[in-house]
């Protein structure tokens, strides 16, 4: 673990009082984060609670600043019990300073309830999304912007028990205020079309779920151009629900479109061409047609070899696709030799335990 001193190095500003070490320790934090480094993230967290916890008052907004910090990283590296810990912590502190009803308490219950959804607690996320909501409407209105996160959030809530007479209106709700604040055209727009398409999906009301994921994709294609990496996930959505329905030849267009723009904007051996070539292969293997299947797989294996090594348990989906191919064109001896990559890297994943 990196110490104290080569942390502070790490910043570019000189550090002469511990408000000014406890800023540098909670901005690493959060870097750490976002890179992905949890062990580091969490650790340079702690520090920094612990310094705010020396420094300031109990109630000082930086205590609940590092709380925060603390509990949205906890939550990221997927540690929920000590997540849910924390965010009781910011929300006790943040009660106190802020009062009940601030906006700084809304915030913090939307974080806390993405959390619980993630946890599948669903009942206690709705709570506190509810009233996230309740506190931003007092404050900003009942048609800001700012209240779009969590309508959408309490509608897939509602999507998932069943209860499409709430979840609906809640969908058009948050479409409608980004319509009239930002355009019908905006891509912030095609997000939320993206979630009530999805509800429609999960309803099998495709007919529905189609048309808003195609309004989605003509929003983006206007925004940002035909070939822009920001079309790649409509075109998949797209592409997915025509196989669902049968359609496989248009599902198989849309996959091939997706896969040439990422090719085009990252080159041929990136993680998201993996993504891309991955979804025809899933598409080919369902339909029976090894023979397409086969060079893609290959393809994403090498990619994901490259990045992961050979060695990596996370190529064990598509060691397992190869075998199947190889088992249906009749290629046995691949076959066995993908069995036996199989074989070892789960005797390596259970020898680590």
């Amino acid at each position: 673990m990196m110490k104290l001193n080569n942390k502070k190095k790490l910043v570019d500003k000189k550090i002469q009082t511990q408000e000014e070490l406890w800023e540098a320790l909670n901005y690493l934090a959060i870097k750490y984060e976002k890179e992905d480094n949890g062990n580091e993230a969490i650790h340079t967290a702690q520090e920094a609670l612990k310094i705010a916890e020396e420094t300031f008052s109990p109630e000082h907004e930086n205590i609940i600043t590092s709380l925060n910090t603390l509990a949205n990283i906890y939550a990221k590296f997927g540690k929920t019990d000590e997540a849910v810990e924390f965010f009781d912590k910011v929300l006790d502190s943040a009660r106190i300073k802020y009062g009940q009803n601030s906006s700084e308490i809304a915030n913090i219950q939307r974080g806390f309830a993405s959390l619980l959804l993630k946890s599948d607690k669903i009942n206690e996320a709705k709570m506190l999304l509810q009233q996230s909501l309740g506190i931003m409407e007092k404050t900003l209105g009942t048609d800001h912007p700012d209240l779009v996160e969590s309508i959408v959030s309490l509608a897939k809530i509602y999507g998932r028990q069943n209860r499409a007479h709430l979840a609906k209106p809640l969908f058009e709700r948050a479409t409608s205020i980004y319509v009239n604040h930002l355009g019908p055209e905006h891509p912030k727009v095609a997000d939320v079309l993206d979630e009530f398409a999805d509800f429609y999906e999960n309803k099998e009301q495709y007919k529905e779920a189609g048309m808003l994921y195609k309004r989605a994709l003509t929003i983006r294609e206007r925004a940002f151009g035909g070939e822009h990496p920001n079309i790649v996930p409509s075109l998949n959505n797209i592409a997915a629900l025509l196989l669902l329905v049968g359609n496989e030849n248009r599902a198989e267009a849309y996959y091939i479109r997706a896969a040439k723009i990422t090719i085009k904007i990252f080159g041929k051996e990136h993680i998201e061409v993996a993504k891309a070539l991955d979804n025809l292969v899933a598409m080919y293997v369902l339909q029976g047609k090894y023979r397409n299947a086969e060079p893609l797989c290959k393809q994403t294996l090498s990619i994901m070899e490259k990045i992961l090594g050979r060695n990596n348990p996370q190529l064990l989906p598509m060691l397992r696709n190869m075998a199947e191919i190889m088992k249906n064109i009749g290629k046995h001896d691949e076959e066995e030799a993908y069995a036996m990559r199989i074989k070892r890297l789960r005797e390596n994943m259970y020898s680590r335990k």
